[in-house]
């Protein structure tokens, strides 16, 4: 078991853009962006976005997110039948049985911005 995740991705974009805001939408619970190799910093709350005016270019664009995962489930996942754990667990807080909440990047991801 992880406890990040990371989301690649490339995308094009077709005229240089200013005033560029990467949005991630709903992240649970912390993300570190960096956009053509520039490490642009950790969100980690609401609103979860950041300029990306100086990193963004025209043509193609290379994007990775790291998103820490809960440490709940985290816990979990350490309780599961079979897993040694990895860290020291109070088996009173968490059961092997409890749902594991929502985490990860979740979107939707979009860039906003004007034209120059």
């Amino acid at each position: 078991m992880s406890d990040y995740e990371e989301y690649r991705t490339r995308f094009d974009v077709p005229i240089v853009m200013r005033d560029a805001v990467l949005d991630l939408g709903t992240v649970n619970a912390i993300a570190r962006v960096r956009l053509n190799g520039k490490d642009l910093g950790v969100l980690w709350k609401p609103p979860y976005s950041v300029d990306v005016s100086d990193g963004l270019k025209a043509g193609q664009n290379s994007m990775e997110v790291t998103v820490v995962q809960t440490w709940r489930n985290r816990v979990i996942g350490d309780l599961q039948p079979g897993v040694t754990p990895t860290v020291f667990i109070n088996r009173q807080l968490q059961k092997p049985t409890d749902p594991l909440l929502p985490s990860g990047l979740l979107g939707p991801v979009v860039v906003k911005c004007q034209t120059r």
